[in-house]
């Protein structure tokens, strides 16, 4: 039930911001759940009480696990058509490896090597949660006019992917030119 919320709010929410005018909605969803996701991961964890964990848990996995597929929609309609394949091929090769090879990995070092107790996993969550997720913040942000462009170039280059809700967005006021989208 968590990530089945998760999933639809993620991509309910982006789409419609996207369908508003923001090119680069996706990318903004993500930034802003991963500040959130430092916050209440890092409360989570580093609490003391089943409850707070509980509750900061719910919230986290339903702000993560969402990723897949609101990435996965973005990639789809930023990739020019003869190019989708093959990035979504990349994006799962990568996002796998490094969800299953680092982020343990450095759960295990933190535990071991900065706390130095195998009790204190906890903690090395909430310290993960902690540095990780702003950096992430961060790299999304520095994306965000990247994010435009590549929506804007998969439209020029066979109008597929952004193009319907390009045309719709440019018949009203305020779509998605003017909110510093796809040509913003």
């Amino acid at each position: 039930i968590v990530t089945a919320a998760g999933f639809v709010f993620s991509g309910w929410l982006s789409d419609w911001l996207y369908r508003g005018g923001m090119a680069d909605a996706h990318l903004r969803y993500f930034a802003v759940t991963s500040v959130l996701c430092a916050i209440v991961g890092g409360l989570g964890f580093g609490a003391r009480g089943t409850i707070v964990l509980a509750v900061c848990l719910y919230l986290v996995i339903t702000f993560i696990q969402a990723v897949g597929g609101v990435a996965a929609g973005y990639l789809q309609i930023a990739t020019p058509a003869k190019f989708r394949g093959r990035i979504s091929g990349i994006y799962l090769l990568v996002i796998n490896l490094m969800g299953i090879s680092m982020g343990p990995s450095l759960i295990a070092f933190l535990t071991d090597y900065v706390f130095g107790d195998p009790l204190l996993v906890g903690r090395s969550l909430a310290l993960a949660y902690g540095l990780i997720s702003p950096v992430a913040a961060a790299l999304l942000w520095l994306g965000f006019r990247p994010a435009r462009s590549a929506v804007a170039n998969a439209v020029a280059v066979d109008g597929e992917g952004a193009g319907a809700v390009v045309k719709c967005s440019q018949a009203r006021p305020g779509g998605l030119m003017s909110r510093g989208g796809a040509a913003g």
